[in-house]
């Protein structure tokens, strides 16, 4: 999520301003990419719920920081010249990593608020609370601290 809000904003389509490209690839790609994110995000966590029974609870820490395999090939792509940020040379790649990050996201996410409770060794209702109020404010915290650090990654990506 550290990367989503700043860098898809500023994403330009490769379609952009050629002789027959529609509204799609101009002046709607950047919504197209928000909206594809969050549908992304959106089957991950119906996914979460369909197939978490599946998984191991113990690897709960494990599933949620593999997701960084995901983050260093992405930043091994170029930059783009004029913004530095990192630029991918095709809408399709694009819009494939966007979708890799969000289902990731979504499916951890939810994941994560199935099990937790769980792990829980002793079942008083009191601790079960406890934990869910820890978890909303983890999730609060993250969502505010990934959010910044879009932007801090914007920044560094631009300066010289």
């Amino acid at each position: 999520l550290a990367i989503f809000p700043a860098w898809t904003a500023s994403l330009k389509s490769t379609h952009q301003c050629t002789a027959h490209s529609s509204r799609i690839w101009n002046d709607l790609y950047t919504p197209l990419t928000f909206l594809w994110f969050n549908v992304f995000d959106l089957i991950g966590r119906l996914l979460a719920e369909r197939y978490s029974y599946r998984l191991p609870k113990d690897n709960l820490i494990a599933y949620a920081c593999s997701r960084f395999i995901f983050f260093l090939p992405f930043l091994l792509l170029p930059s783009n010249r004029t913004t530095r940020l990192t630029s991918i040379p095709s809408d399709v790649l694009s819009l494939v990593v966007q979708a890799a990050f969000a289902l990731s996201n979504g499916f951890v996410l939810s994941w994560s608020f199935l099990v937790a409770p769980t792990l829980i060794q002793k079942q008083e209702r009191l601790q079960v609370i406890r934990s869910s109020e820890i978890l909303n404010f983890a999730l609060a915290l993250g969502l505010l601290s990934g959010s910044l650090l879009s932007f801090v990654y914007s920044v560094v990506a631009a300066s010289d």
